[in-house]
């Protein structure tokens, strides 16, 4: 990975009760928690989150993709749910140039994202990606893992 790319996603937020814990931020938005009571400023264009998780059509994901979607749409966005990192740059290679995007990605596919976000090809780059963690030791990981990158 380039050294301006990785610079990009060197920004780790640390939740100290959350399990899903870890945030590498773009600079094009601040930090973002749309479910939080703290409303954060978001610009009023369109924009989506590309929630890209090996589980996210399962039904014990429902109420999370409702209360998402609900959050999002409050704040003029869409949720674009996607299964496999696959899916994902198939979708971002869609996209316009000026599109707007927020990745929030499980363990399992952010790293799969980053590689694509990583190739010349993927020219709309997301403000943030979230990577969002259910277990301890993925958390961990994760942490080493956005630690190598910057």
């Amino acid at each position: 990975m380039s050294s301006s790319k990785s610079a990009r996603w060197a920004d780790i937020s640390d939740a100290e009760d959350s399990d899903c814990d870890v945030s590498l931020r773009g600079p094009a938005l601040p930090e973002l928690a749309p479910w939080s009571s703290q409303a954060v400023a978001v610009p009023v264009e369109s924009w989506q989150l590309a929630w890209c998780s090996e589980r996210v059509f399962k039904p014990e994901r429902k109420p999370m993709h409702d209360e998402l979607s609900a959050a999002v749409q409050s704040l003029g966005g869409a949720l674009e749910p996607m299964k496999k990192a696959q899916r994902f740059s198939t979708w971002a290679l869609s996209q316009p140039s000026e599109a707007r995007y927020i990745l929030l990605a499980d363990w399992r596919e952010a790293k799969p994202c980053m590689q694509f976000l990583a190739e010349p090809v993927a020219r709309v780059q997301p403000s943030m990606l979230v990577v969002m963690c259910e277990q301890g030791m993925g958390v961990e990981r994760a942490k080493l893992w956005a630690k190598s990158l910057a």
